[in-house]
């Protein structure tokens, strides 16, 4: 519905429909919970979180609905009413928050070479967001231990591991020419207690896509 989940609860799928239906119903008419969320979402990041060892910041990917052998009851229902905005969305258009999720990258990536014996290569990492635009399908040009590149798309939420995440069109089109080379890093729980995983290959591959947005020419 376009909010963020509750730490520490896990998105399950066995409940009873009626329970569906009265939180959604109390979500949409708390005043509250909607204006404390759109000012989590929006609130500014000043700089990228600093922690002690960056490579224990990464953790293995979260399991899959499929892994946990759990189905959704409501997934053939008719589709529920949106809120009054998706706060995800909003979340991922918070640019402060993009900004400081990218730079946390950077710097992990420099430490995963310089770590491996790879100077060099970590001392050619490029924030292409920033010196090349947003056209390229990806935010940083790092590279793997053997010299190939590593595409590299940031996406950070202040949320927990589950949270979607918004791509562009742009971004599964290089996915798919270049799944060798392309890598999502998912950062969660960045405000608090950041940490990431990686998911390697063509995102279509590896996530379930929903189109949000469409094209409107007239007829």
């Amino acid at each position: 519905m376009g909010f963020p989940y509750v730490r520490g609860y896990k998105p399950l799928s066995n409940y009873q429909g009626l329970l569906f239906d009265v939180v959604r119903d109390r979500l949409l008419h708390s005043p509250r919970v909607i204006e404390s969320t759109r000012a989590r979402v929006e609130e500014p990041i000043l700089q990228s979180p600093h922690v002690g060892d960056l490579l224990d910041r990464l953790v293995s990917r979260p399991e899959t609905a499929e892994q946990r052998h759990t189905e959704s009851i409501i997934a053939d229902s008719p589709r529920p009413p949106r809120p009054l905005a998706n706060y995800l969305e909003l979340e991922a258009r918070n640019r402060s928050l993009g900004l400081a999720g990218e730079e946390f990258a950077i710097r992990f990536e420099g430490e995963r070479l310089w770590r491996a014996g790879q100077k060099r290569l970590a001392d050619k990492i490029e924030h292409v967001a920033r010196t090349r635009g947003d056209g390229e399908g990806y935010d940083i040009l790092s590279f793997k231990e053997s010299g190939e590149e590593r595409l590299i798309e940031v996406k950070t939420t202040t949320f927990g591991p589950y949270t979607p995440l918004f791509v562009t069109r742009n971004e599964l089109d290089v996915s798919e020419e270049r799944p060798d080379e392309y890598y999502i890093y998912r950062l969660f729980d960045f405000r608090d207690d950041p940490k990431l995983f990686f998911v390697p290959g063509d995102i279509s591959m590896s996530f379930d896509i929903e189109a949000t947005q469409f094209v409107a020419r007239l007829a």
